[in-house]
């Protein structure tokens, strides 16, 4: 009974703070809230790590798509036969 009330709550506030002796316990949303907080979190990481990557970023340690294949000893042609999909 206890979780239909909670459920409640988050359905018509969108959060909820659970309080235990008068300190926050634990914060209560909707799995749709909770996925949109991780995903801005990612995006948040994501941009974080970009922004630290091209404060280092020097053109001249930079290699061409050719140069990396030929570095590898891949040619165009082992692919040829690999399906990918992106979502």
């Amino acid at each position: 009974m206890l979780w239909l009330a909670y459920n409640k709550c988050v359905e018509s506030s969108g959060t909820k703070i659970v309080m235990k002796n008068n300190t926050p316990a634990c914060v209560l949303m909707s799995p749709r809230q909770y996925e949109a907080l991780m995903e801005t979190l990612a995006d948040y990481i994501a941009q974080e790590e970009a922004e630290e990557r091209m404060a280092h970023y020097n053109p001249q340690e930079t290699m061409s798509h050719e140069e990396v294949m030929e570095s590898f000893g891949i040619t165009q042609d082992d692919f040829a036969d690999v399906r990918v999909e992106i979502e």
